[in-house]
C-alpha cells in the first residue's frame, strides 16, 4: 500500500493577528521554514527582513485583525507574499523599497476588498 501525504511541504500559509507578538513570531518561524529546506543563512535572513517589510506595509494599511503570509520555496526561488482584507489604503512605492533592494521582483496588488504584496527571490538550497 502506498500512502501519499496530503502536505505541501513547497508552501508554508500562516495566518497572522495583527499584533507586536504575532509578527515577532511570523519571522521565527519563516526563519525556521527556510533553515528546515536548507536555504542558505544569509538568504534567510534577507527573506526575512523583506517579510518583515511586506508585513509592516500590509499592517500600516490594515482594516482588518489579521494578515495572510505564505511562503513558497521551489527550483532554487523563494516567493514570499502578504495579503490582507479591506485595506485603508494602498501601499505607496516608498514601503517596499527594502523588499525590492534585497528581491529579485515586488508586485503590489490592490483591488477587489484586497491587497497583497509579493516578492521572489533566487535562493541557495545548500546539499
Amino acid at each position: 500500500m502506498t500512502s501519499t501525504s496530503l502536505r505541501d511541504e513547497s508552501v508554508m500559509t500562516y495566518r497572522c493577528p495583527v499584533t507586536p507578538n504575532a509578527l515577532w513570531l511570523l519571522r521565527q518561524l519563516l526563519a525556521q521554514w527556510f533553515t528546515d529546506r536548507r536555504v542558505a543563512p544569509e538568504d534567510i535572513d534577507d527573506l526575512v527582513v523583506i517579510v518583515n517589510e511586506l508585513a509592516t506595509s500590509v499592517v500600516v494599511h490594515n482594516c482588518d485583525d489579521e494578515i495572510m503570509v505564505r511562503a513558497q520555496l521551489r527550483d532554487g526561488e523563494a516567493r514570499l507574499e502578504v495579503a490582507e482584507h479591506d485595506p485603508t489604503s494602498p501601499p505607496s512605492a516608498a514601503e517596499t523599497v527594502l523588499s525590492e533592494a534585497l528581491g529579485d521582483a515586488v508586485d503590489v496588488r490592490v483591488g477587489g476588498g484586497l491587497t497583497r504584496l509579493a516578492c521572489r527571490r533566487r535562493v541557495t538550497v545548500l546539499a
